[in-house]
């Protein structure tokens, strides 16, 4: 394996967790050996050719959420194909920065941006919360409702509907 000098101030190399990865083990923090991220989503891949950090470009699809293309080095291929990984950007810095619990089962998680802005991959913006959760906060955003009081709003069940009321 070759040699990858440590990232610039600010950076650290980055981990990433996969789920559903046919070609990879899921559920399992992966190292990103020559790729490094920073607290505010700057994504660089170390050149094996140019032997420096080069920052990479952050792209968008129709999901807004910012994302990167990564290919695994020719040089440290193990097989005939390169493993190339599209990576959203917040998770790459939740799972870079974050104390991350490799015994949870991830799948049943999702990271949610705090103020609802997926193009701010900030670490300060991300949480990890369960799909429940996560699925409550943005229907109480999206109704213009107070986010941050979600630990004490509990649901109402109406037994003539049989469905559960949220009031805000």
């Amino acid at each position: 394996m070759r040699y990858v000098p440590p990232p610039p101030n600010g950076f650290k190399k980055a981990r990433y967790l996969f789920t559903k990865s046919p070609d990879l083990k899921n559920n399992f923090l992966y190292n990103l050996l020559s790729v490094a991220t920073n607290k505010i989503g700057v994504v660089l891949k170390y050149s094996f050719q140019r032997q420096e950090w080069k920052e990479r470009k952050v792209r968008y699809k129709d999901t807004e959420y910012p994302f990167v293309t990564l290919q695994q080095s020719p040089f440290l291929r193990t097989n005939d194909k390169l493993l190339t990984k599209t990576l959203r950007v917040h998770k790459l810095v939740y799972f870079t920065f974050a104390d991350v619990d490799t015994t949870l089962d991830y799948t049943k998680y999702h990271i949610n941006h705090i103020d609802h802005n997926k193009k701010n991959p900030k670490y300060e913006n991300l949480e990890l919360v369960t799909i429940s959760e996560n699925y409550i906060k943005y229907h109480i955003f999206a109704k213009g409702g107070n986010y941050n009081s979600i630990s004490t709003t509990i649901p109402s069940y109406d037994p003539n509907k049989n469905q559960y009321k949220l009031d805000l």
